[in-house]
């Protein structure tokens, strides 16, 4: 653990937090190379004040957090430079051989790109199911190769196969990128992979009505309701999760960070009760 001890500090815990587990909880607080509004680096903590006012039990699933074994380390100390990438690699590769599963908050799209790097050593068979209003799938953007725009084009370079759902915005371009390299998925009913499967979800997937705290809000997206319904018939083998792209200081009423805190417990509660 020499190399997450260097990084971390500590800070307010996901609803409850147990010494050892077989689930990890880390914040990556990158807020880097965002192109219209800032702030997502303040998006981990958010996430955590806000699953306080939740229950851990699910109605829907008819699950308690209490009965699976989690710890929530805090967040990670990071420079807001490109250096952020190797240290959350190193990080996220050291925490694959200590946990089976994964939750990151986020701190912008691009630290999928790292974690995704670290984690498909483990997971050679790696599939990628991103929630999300834009493809992010430029080649470059604003002259970086390393963009929160280019994190899926990253992504597709490292032979990972890329699902991409909720999509409604792009360019022309990238539309191109997706026919050839990725799949655009309309609905979830059908969907089905023998793959080890990562989830990422960038907030902006849902409409700006339900979550307005995000960087890139566009409108005619998905409602919580409706997500969550889809999730709770999937079944899929989830390895690891993020949720990314929360701007709390445009989320003045919380429902954002609130959405995202449900969706964690939601999320854990279906995908890694039984590991």
């Amino acid at each position: 653990m020499d190399t997450i001890r260097r990084y971390l500090y500590e800070t307010r815990k996901f609803i409850t937090s147990r010494d050892e587990g077989d689930i990890v909880i880390l914040g990556i607080p990158l807020d880097l190379t965002e192109t219209f509004r800032f702030g997502t680096k303040d998006g981990c903590d958010c996430i955590r004040y806000y699953s306080e006012s939740i229950e851990d039990y699910s109605p829907r699933l008819r699950r308690d957090l209490s009965e699976i074994r989690y710890v929530d380390l805090g967040n990670i100390l990071l420079p807001q430079s490109f250096k952020a990438l190797e240290i959350v690699e190193k990080v996220v590769e050291e925490l694959s051989t200590r946990y089976k599963r994964f939750v990151f908050f986020g701190g912008e799209h691009l630290i999928t790109y790292p974690i995704v790097k670290a984690l498909r050593r483990k997971y050679n068979n790696l599939v990628v199911l991103q929630f999300d209003a834009h493809l992010d799938l430029r080649d470059e953007y604003l002259g970086e190769k390393l963009s929160h725009a280019t994190v899926m084009k990253r992504i597709l370079e490292l032979n990972v196969k890329i699902y991409q759902y909720g999509i409604r915005s792009g360019s022309k371009e990238e539309f191109e990128i997706a026919k050839k390299y990725s799949t655009i998925i309309n609905s979830l009913k059908n969907f089905s992979t023998d793959s080890y499967v990562y989830i990422t979800i960038d907030m902006d997937f849902f409409d700006p009505a339900y979550c307005p705290g995000v960087t890139n809000p566009e409108p005619c997206g998905y409602s919580p309701k409706d997500f969550l319904e889809e999730i709770y018939n999937l079944d899929l083998n989830v390895i690891g999760f993020d949720i990314v792209e929360i701007a709390p200081q445009y989320d003045l009423s919380g429902i954002t960070c609130i959405t995202a805190a449900k969706i964690v417990r939601e999320l854990m509660l279906k995908f890694f009760y039984e590991i």
